[in-house]
């Protein structure tokens, strides 16, 4: 049997959701953990210092190195900055099962008839960060209700179209990714408005609302008092 590996997830999001477990896949012994920071950036640096060079894989958490729409990549620039400073281990975050993994699974679906999303109605949390399932399902003909403006800003305007993602996209992202954190974190909280009547029309969603999703909505339903499991 292989060495074992170790691979860390370093997240922004809470420490409360922390966790620490073994695996083996495909013969080889994994040690996996997941650490919060609860927001301080400070931290999640020094945590990218601390672990270059001593594990065999740095998994980026609650944020991105870069989004996409289209075939246009916008990095986030204080994210790429801290994904740069490791030298010594791979940095990822994600996006390579994005672009293939998810894409496809929509496809697949679609294809041998699992779910037909024509005309479904569909909540995707966010279309730039899960740009292989936005781009598929818009092919598949989903009624897609994009939560990018609402999740990502804490702004109550849904996004009924990928071409309004493209246009916005266009408008904002290159503004919005040379922010720090600390700028963009009063954002989402300032409006006070009531996002869990989206999901009400809506039969799928994307992803799961049971799972931790790069806006973190574990967080912003706290906020609101709402309980996913109940949905």
């Amino acid at each position: 049997m292989s060495e074992k590996k170790h691979v860390v997830s370093l997240s922004l999001g809470t420490s409360k959701r922390d966790k620490r477990s073994e695996a083996t896949l495909l013969g080889t012994e994994f040690l996996i953990e997941r650490i919060g920071t609860d927001g301080d950036f400070k931290k999640y640096q020094e945590l990218f210092r601390e672990y270059d060079g001593k594990v065999d894989a740095i998994g980026v958490g609650g944020a991105d190195i870069y989004v996409v729409v289209d075939d246009r990549q916008y990095p986030w620039r204080q994210i790429q900055r801290v994904a740069e400073s490791v030298k010594k281990t791979p940095v990822v975050d994600g996006s390579g099962l994005k672009h293939t993994l998810e894409r496809d699974t929509v496809e697949i679906l679609q294809r041998e008839g699992t779910v037909d999303f024509r005309n479904l109605k569909v909540l995707l949390v966010s279309g730039v960060d899960r740009f292989g399932m936005a781009q598929a399902m818009e092919k598949a003909g989903a009624k897609v209700t994009y939560g990018d403006l609402m999740f990502g800003l804490g702004l109550p305007f849904p996004i009924r179209s990928y071409n309004q993602v493209r246009k916005l996209a266009g408008i904002l992202l290159p503004i919005l990714t040379e922010l720090t954190s600390t700028t963009l974190s009063p954002l989402r909280l300032l409006p006070n408005f009531d996002f869990m009547k989206f999901y009400t029309p809506c039969r799928v969603f994307f992803p799961p609302h049971n799972k931790t999703t790069a806006g973190d909505l574990a967080g912003v339903a706290a906020r609101k008092g709402g309980n996913f499991n109940a949905l």
